[in-house]
C-alpha cells in the first residue's frame, strides 16, 4: 500500500515545471466531478424502482 501511496505523491510532487501542474489539475478535478454525479444517477435509479423510499424520507 506504501509503494502505491509513494508512486502517486511522486508523479504528484513535481508540480514545480508549469507545464506539468495543468494536466495535474484537471485528471484530478474529473474524479472529484464523477463521483458527485454518481449519487445523483444512483437516487434517480433508486426512485424509479423503489418510489416508495422519497415517501420514507419525507
Amino acid at each position: 500500500m506504501n509503494d502505491i501511496v509513494m508512486a502517486r505523491t511522486s508523479l504528484f510532487r513535481p508540480p514545480a515545471s508549469p507545464p506539468a501542474s495543468p494536466p495535474a489539475r484537471q485528471p484530478a478535478s474529473q474524479p472529484a466531478s464523477q463521483p458527485a454525479s454518481q449519487p445523483a444517477r444512483i437516487r434517480q435509479s433508486n426512485n424509479q424502482f423503489f418510489p416508495s423510499e422519497n415517501l420514507v424520507k419525507k
